[in-house]
């Protein structure tokens, strides 16, 4: 058990790293990883233990949707305010395309790691297996992958539509884990059916905010605050839709949701449930992350933000993206004189060069797509002109046949015509 919870404490703790990708200082992240057990065990104490207050009051949270997903997906949202975006990502009041990845391949690898994982986790959530306990077991695990199917679903469907045609890799991977968030709450008290419909608004709702939060500024690298935030959120609420009582002899789950025959009790502890974890974290976050701040300083410097703390905080190498490999050549030299005493006007002078590269790599990628869309369209146009340009060949050549044979025809005509008529007019006298 005592390994079990752990895995719950960290899994909260790691959201939060998604989230602040790519800009937040490396000693300051691991100085608030070891603070925000306070974060997490607090509420967990409210839903899981037998006298929280939030668990007498009659709140359901069997997989951990709230004090896991939600309450790190907010956490790293007021991260993401705190640190602040990434150099450029807003610049001017563009988005600039921050959102590729550099190995599709191993965050569909990590995505099938953690969608094995969830099994265990909503499964090993549901009570034990001693007496009937197991059914609820099992119903976790089905419905936990009917959930992460539908999502998946929704997920290949929006991007289709949404990306004109494209099935985005991080669209089809978030969609998938915000449908395991979204079954987590109730993944042993619903049916496989209503297990599809948890796990499709999950997708939607997850893919809906991860499109919304970079026009209200907020830059989430990797969809976690949507993933695990919005997700977890949508979990907490199903809870009181769709919440089947359990049929085993414990009766450990007694109440019903709204669709299923019950109340609005239940809806209403989840309510509260999700107001109080939204209000915790987000007070707590900020008590705990402005004191790190101030001391430490949780914006990583320039230098970190375009290099990369691989190769700054541990000195590995390897393939670094086309922003800044133009860099590197002289990346021991250029680090060394940011890194010395007096380098405020170089580290200035070296942000404003990473925002040229930035303005000039995005151009270079307009300009490739717009290549890129073109050529087909160009292709068409191209072979379009050709076929045309045969038919009216073809048709030439038909009219030009057809007139010759015409024209021959007609002279053919006036020679026997005249074949015929001259001896008549020989024969004629010239005055009658």
């Amino acid at each position: 058990m005592y390994f079990f919870q752990l895995s719950f404490a960290t899994t909260a703790t790691t959201v939060v790293s998604g989230a602040l990708a790519e800009r937040c200082n490396f000693k300051a992240y691991v100085v608030f990883s070891v603070v925000h057990i306070v974060i997490y065990c607090i509420p967990a104490h409210w839903i899981l233990h037998p006298d929280g207050w939030l668990k007498r009051l009659g709140a359901l949270d069997i997989g951990g949707a709230g004090i896991v997903h939600m309450l790190g997906g907010l956490t790293g949202l007021v991260g993401c305010v705190v640190v602040g975006p990434r150099t450029g990502r807003f610049d001017g009041g563009r988005q600039r395309n921050f959102t590729h990845m550099d190995s599709p391949t191993n965050a569909l690898l990590g995505l099938f790691m953690l969608w094995w994982g969830w099994l265990g986790f909503n499964c090993g959530s549901s009570y034990g297996v001693a007496g009937g306990k197991w059914k609820l077991a099992a119903k976790a695990a089905v419905t936990t992958i009917n959930s992460s199917v539908a999502g998946g679903t929704v997920a290949f469907i929006l991007s289709y539509w949404l990306k004109k045609g494209i099935f985005d890799i991080s669209y089809i991977i978030n969609g998938v884990l915000g449908a395991l968030v979204a079954i987590t709450s109730l993944c042993a008290v619903v049916t496989p059916g209503e297990g599809l419909v948890v796990g499709a608004v999950g997708s939607a709702v997850t893919l809906a905010s991860q499109e919304l939060l970079p026009l209200l500024g907020v830059d989430d690298p990797v969809g976690a605050v949507s993933v695990h935030g919005v997700a977890g959120a949508w979990s907490l609420l199903a809870v009181g839709l769709f919440t089947t009582a359990d049929p085993t002899e414990e009766g450990i789950v007694t109440k019903s949701g709204v669709f299923n025959g019950g109340n609005w009790d239940l809806m209403t502890s989840q309510v509260l449930y999700l107001v109080t974890i939204s209000v915790w974290t987000v007070v707590v976050t900020l008590v705990l992350l402005k004191p790190i701040d101030l001391l430490i300083g949780v914006r990583s410097d320039i230098t970190f933000e375009i290099f990369g703390a691989d190769l700054i905080e541990h000195n590995v190498r390897g393939r670094f993206d086309e922003e800044t490999k133009c860099l590197f050549d002289e990346s021991d030299r250029f680090i060394g004189q940011l890194s010395a005493a007096g380098s405020a006007n170089r580290r200035r002078e070296c942000e404003q060069l990473y925002l040229k590269l930035l303005k000039s790599n995005e151009e270079s990628r307009f300009r490739k797509s717009e290549l890129q869309t073109g050529e087909p369209v160009a292709k068409t146009a191209d072979k379009s002109w050709r076929e045309f340009s045969f038919s009216c060949c073809t048709l030439k050549q038909k009219q030009e046949f057809n007139l010759s044979a015409a024209a021959a025809a007609a002279a053919g005509v006036r020679a026997s015509a005249r074949n015929k008529v001259s001896p008549i007019l020989a024969d004629t006298p010239m005055g009658s």
